[in-house]
Formats: C-alpha cells, sequence, structure tokens
C-alpha cells in the first residue's frame, strides 16, 4: 500500500518527513482529538511526532498516510495504517485525522473510502478494524455509519488512560480498485 490513492477531493499519499511541521499545524486545529485520546487539549511534540514517525517507518506493514486536498494540495488529515503480521486477513486503520477546519466537508469519508478500497485491493485482505478512543462519540458514529460494527475488543494505554476500542468491517462482496495514480496520469495541484 506504498502508492499514492486519489478521489474526486482527496489523494493519499505517503507521509514525508518534510510534511511533520504541518501535521504539527494539523494537530493544533484539533485540540479535541488530543482531548479524547487522553493527552489534555495539547498536542503532542515535535520531537515525539519525529519518533513516532522513525518507527513507523521501521515496523513492517505499517505506513502513515498525508491526506491532501486536491483543490490547494493542503495537507488536512493523516492515516496510519497497518498490515497485520499476526492475523494476515486483516488491515488496521489505527488512526484517520481530518483537521478540524477540514471535519464536516466529506473529505475524512472519501479518505476512508479510498483505504478501504486500497486495503481490500489486497486479496489476502478479508477484514478492516478500525481503533477509536472510547471517549469519542463522534468517531464511533463515523464508522458505524461506514458499515462498521464494534468487535469487543479493547485495547487500555495506561501512559495516557486511554480505552481504543475496535470496530471492524468485513470485505464486501465486490470491491472497486481505488484510482492510483500513475507517471502519466495528472494530478491536481
Amino acid at each position: 500500500m506504498l502508492q499514492e490513492y486519489s478521489g474526486q477531493l482527496v489523494r493519499l499519499r505517503p507521509l514525508e518527513d518534510d510534511d511533520l511541521d504541518a501535521v504539527m499545524r494539523l494537530y493544533r486545529f484539533t485540540p479535541n482529538y488530543w482531548s479524547a485520546i487522553g493527552y489534555g487539549r495539547d498536542p503532542v511534540s515535535k520531537l515525539h511526532l519525529q519518533s513516532d514517525f522513525q518507527e513507523a517507518q521501521r515496523t513492517e506493514g505499517r505506513q502513515l498516510y498525508a491526506v491532501v486536498r486536491r483543490a490547494d494540495n493542503a495537507l488536512i488529515g493523516v492515516a496510519d495504517v497497518q498490515l497485520e503480521a499476526t492475523m494476515s486477513d486483516t488491515a488496521t486503520i489505527a488512526l484517520l485525522l481530518i483537521g478540524g477546519p477540514y471535519q464536516q466537508h466529506g473529505l475524512g469519508s472519501e479518505a476512508a473510502d479510498l483505504l478501504e478500497q486500497s486495503l481490500f485491493s489486497d486479496p489476502e485482505i478479508e477484514f478492516i478494524t478500525a481503533g477509536v478512543a472510547e471517549t469519542s462519540q463522534l468517531g464511533q458514529r463515523f464508522w458505524l455509519r461506514r458499515g462498521y460494527q464494534f468487535s469487543g475488543s479493547t485495547t487500555h494505554d495506561p501512559h495516557t488512560s486511554r480505552t481504543t476500542v475496535w470496530l471492524a468491517k468485513k470485505r464486501p462482496e465486490a470491491v472497486p480498485v481505488a484510482a492510483q495514480n500513475s507517471q502519466d496520469q495528472p494530478t491536481h495541484q
């Protein structure tokens, strides 16, 4: 899943080190996210973000994506995806965060569509799980509207006292392949 995926409103591309300042700005515009995951209202430091970015690069099957609005090429969100080593039929969307000012405009839904299409294009993947903070009713409703169901599984982070609930979705019968950019296809910038 190291490719770029495009929809009408957004595109997903691998997150790069040069994006981290934009991600920090995005986090500052989304204080409710930090409150929901147990960090209070202040985002993590850039040093912490760089550490997470480097760890993701070293983790097999894990990819961080920039969610970019096609109209102006602005980075408006991030996604953290993991192909599960222990469950070869499952992929995990550990994070899909759209910045506060960009929420409620269909951009997150299209980003989720692209993630699902790209993950389900792998014939080995039968399930996608999505992690949501237990306190985020908005996040849970987002995934439930997309056909996910509570899996009954939770995880607890002792450092933040955050509990994550996991929702799961089974592969639909017919899955369209995500639009993939190639060298000969133009992209909007």
